[in-house]
């Protein structure tokens, strides 16, 4: 059984963004690997962020 610990579309969204990521190291143009790895890295790794720190919460806090 597999389990998809961001749901569905947001597994898709975060694995679309490292690909995005991977690919923008190859272009040598400095602008699009400034703003385009940025963007991709924070799409990529907010979600997974969140859950952690939701995750890892104690109760009243």
């Amino acid at each position: 059984m597999r389990t998809r610990p961001l749901g569905g579309r947001l597994d898709g969204v975060v694995a679309g963004a490292l690909v995005v990521f991977a690919l923008a190291r190859l272009v040598p143009i400095g602008a699009v690997q400034f703003y385009v790895q940025s963007a991709a890295a924070l799409v990529a790794l907010l979600p997974p962020a969140v859950g952690m720190w939701e995750r890892t919460k104690t109760p009243g806090s």
